[in-house]
């Protein structure tokens, strides 16, 4: 069964990490799956919707990184996760969000210099 999820813009995902919690990661050698998702853009007078389909790696609660360039740019939190430790991200990164999946990050995170999350 395909898993229809949402990725957030910029501003709501920003908003999600305080309503949620914080961004989550995967390490390098994590599991993989392929992910149905649609695409919300949205610009001052027009919102489009798009679907994908993408190979990405399972976040867990042993996550610790989020880097594009050692492994898949996308990032899938199938269910509630909760990764107690910092988690850092590095490259240009997409988290997608299963539809009422919650990810915490107690630890926080941190986006490097050349970093980028959507």
């Amino acid at each position: 069964m395909k898993t229809r999820i949402s990725i957030m813009n910029k501003r709501i995902f920003c908003l999600c990490l305080l309503i949620v919690g914080l961004l989550g990661v995967s390490d390098v050698k994590a599991d993989t799956q392929q992910v149905y998702y649609n695409e919300v853009k949205e610009n001052a007078t027009t919102i489009s919707v798009s679907d994908n389909k993408v190979d990405a790696t399972i976040v867990t609660s042993d996550t610790k990184e989020l880097n594009s360039y050692t492994s898949t740019s996308y990032y899938y939190v199938s269910e509630d996760v909760t990764i107690s430790d910092r988690v850092k991200v590095t490259g240009n990164v997409t988290l997608i969000l299963a539809d009422y999946a919650e990810l915490t990050c107690s630890g926080g995170i941190d986006v490097q210099s050349e970093g980028h999350c959507e």
